[in-house]
Protein backbone atom coordinates (compact mmCIF):
# COMPACT_ATOMS: atom_id res chain seq x y z
CA UNK A 1 0.00 0.00 0.00
CA UNK A 2 2.92 2.35 -0.56
CA UNK A 3 5.00 1.84 2.61
CA UNK A 4 8.21 -0.13 2.33
CA UNK A 5 8.77 -2.99 4.80
CA UNK A 6 11.85 -1.37 6.33
CA UNK A 7 9.74 1.62 7.47
CA UNK A 8 7.15 -0.41 9.39
CA UNK A 9 7.45 -0.62 13.17
CA UNK A 10 5.73 -3.12 15.45
CA UNK A 11 5.05 -1.92 18.97
CA UNK A 12 4.06 -4.23 21.82
CA UNK A 13 2.52 -2.80 24.99
CA UNK A 14 4.34 -4.33 27.93
CA UNK A 15 2.11 -3.31 30.80
CA UNK A 16 -0.94 -4.62 32.62
CA UNK A 17 -4.30 -3.16 33.61
CA UNK A 18 -6.02 -3.94 36.92
CA UNK A 19 -9.49 -3.32 38.29
CA UNK A 20 -11.16 -3.54 41.68
CA UNK A 21 -13.96 -6.12 41.61
CA UNK A 22 -17.40 -5.45 43.09
CA UNK A 23 -17.47 -8.99 44.48
CA UNK A 24 -14.08 -10.60 45.24
CA UNK A 25 -15.67 -14.04 44.78
CA UNK A 26 -16.58 -13.26 41.16
CA UNK A 27 -13.49 -13.00 39.00
CA UNK A 28 -14.53 -14.19 35.55
CA UNK A 29 -14.66 -12.36 32.25
CA UNK A 30 -17.27 -9.52 32.29
CA UNK A 31 -17.74 -9.54 36.08
CA UNK A 32 -18.57 -6.12 37.50
CA UNK A 33 -15.88 -3.77 38.79
CA UNK A 34 -16.16 -0.79 41.09
CA UNK A 35 -13.17 1.14 39.82
CA UNK A 36 -9.52 1.04 38.87
CA UNK A 37 -7.05 -1.25 40.57
CA UNK A 38 -4.25 -0.22 42.88
CA UNK A 39 -1.49 1.86 41.29
CA UNK A 40 1.70 0.05 40.43
CA UNK A 41 4.80 0.95 42.42
CA UNK A 42 6.72 1.82 39.25
CA UNK A 43 3.95 3.46 37.22
CA UNK A 44 2.24 5.20 40.15
CA UNK A 45 -0.91 5.32 38.02
CA UNK A 46 -4.19 3.76 39.16
CA UNK A 47 -4.97 0.54 37.33
CA UNK A 48 -1.62 0.36 35.51
CA UNK A 49 1.19 -2.10 36.24
CA UNK A 50 4.61 -2.21 34.60
CA UNK A 51 5.54 -5.51 32.93
CA UNK A 52 8.00 -6.34 35.73
CA UNK A 53 5.16 -5.95 38.29
CA UNK A 54 2.86 -8.19 36.26
CA UNK A 55 5.67 -10.71 35.93
CA UNK A 56 6.33 -10.67 39.70
CA UNK A 57 2.65 -10.98 40.62
CA UNK A 58 1.91 -13.86 38.26
CA UNK A 59 5.29 -15.62 38.36
CA UNK A 60 5.80 -15.49 34.60
CA UNK A 61 9.06 -17.16 33.55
Amino acid sequence: MGASRDKLVLGLPLYGQSFTLEDVNKHSLHDKTKGPGVAGELTQAASTLAFSEVKANFQIK
